[in-house]
């Protein structure tokens, strides 16, 4: 897991991948000081091959 502790409000995520095997790549936006969810989840995207999942 890599993780960076950026000051935002709004933001763009923007990466490379390639699965090189691995059946999934995740990206994760959390907010660690945000009270509303689960260890300050914001948002999730999951891709792979055959399907990309966003979780909000």
């Amino acid at each position: 897991m890599i993780g960076n502790d950026i000051p935002t409000q709004d933001s763009v995520i923007e990466f490379r991948f390639r699965l090189g095997g691995a059946q999934s790549v995740t990206a994760e936006f959390d907010d660690r000081k945000f009270n509303g969810s689960h260890y300050g989840h914001l948002c999730m995207a999951r891709i792979a091959a055959d399907r990309l999942t966003l979780v909000d």
